[in-house]
This record gives structure tokens, C-alpha cells and sequence, in this order.
């Protein structure tokens, strides 16, 4: 498995606009992911702690 998807159209515009490599941008990004309660939902889904999350162009883990 690639890891998970996660669809969210006004956080994938963000993440477009946004210098994805800079550092506070990131935890900007999370921070927001957070706020959507996408973490929990991943984790209702299936997701475990340590597996690659897909959000437009940013990777990350949970």
C-alpha cells in the first residue's frame, strides 16, 4: 500500500499555493489538518500511527 488519501479540496489548494518544504508552513498545514479532525478520522478509518498520508501534494505521516 502507498498509503492513505486524504481528499479535502480547500486544504489541497492551500497545500498548492503554499512552500510545502518550509517547516512552518507544514505545521500550519497540520495544525489546519488537526482543527478538520482529518487525523481522527484516519485513525476511525484504519489508519495507524506511522503510516504515509497523502494530501494533494504533501506527504506526511500519521
Amino acid at each position: 500500500e502507498d498509503g492513505w488519501q486524504v481528499e479535502a479540496p480547500e486544504i489541497e489548494r492551500i497545500i498548492e499555493h503554499s512552500d510545502i518544504e518550509d517547516p512552518e508552513v507544514r505545521r500550519q498545514v497540520m495544525v489546519l489538518l488537526k482543527h478538520r479532525s482529518v487525523q481522527q478520522s484516519l485513525i476511525k478509518s484504519g489508519a495507524v500511527i506511522g503510516q504515509k498520508i497523502i494530501t494533494g501534494r504533501m506527504e506526511w505521516y500519521l
